[in-house]
């Protein structure tokens, strides 16, 4: 005994979300062909969001590695001089570094200070 052939409905009319009323597939297909949209399916929506994951990673360990670039170098930064004579040497070797240079980003401040500590 075989099955009877199996006919699927027609879709209920709903609203589209740029406001038109789809009142059967064929109108969805025509509609979807006019706005040049592309239907979804379950399979496209894991697809997109394993995608968005795997470039939300790659972003992250881009920015990771970057800081490790610019940060990791300073891991163990020598510690600030005690002594008031010292530390007052260490800024204004970095005062005439930076003067007449506009004015220096975090980064480019933790640098220098870095570099004189160093010659110090």
């Amino acid at each position: 005994m075989s099955a009877a052939p199996y006919v699927i409905p027609d879709i209920q009319p709903f609203v589209s979300n740029d406001g038109a009323v789809i009142e059967g597939r064929r109108q969805w297909r025509e509609h979807l062909k006019a706005n040049d949209l592309v239907e979804l399916g379950h399979s496209d929506i894991k697809h997109a969001e394993s995608e968005h994951e795997r470039r939300r990673k790659d972003a992250l360990e881009k920015v990771q590695r970057l800081q490790q670039e610019i940060i990791g170098k300073w891991d163990d930064p020598e510690p600030l001089p005690e002594s008031e004579p010292a530390k007052k040497r260490l800024w204004c070797k970095v005062a005439e570094r930076l003067e007449g240079r506009e004015r220096p980003t975090r980064k480019q401040l933790i640098r220098v200070v870095v570099e004189e500590m160093k010659h110090i």
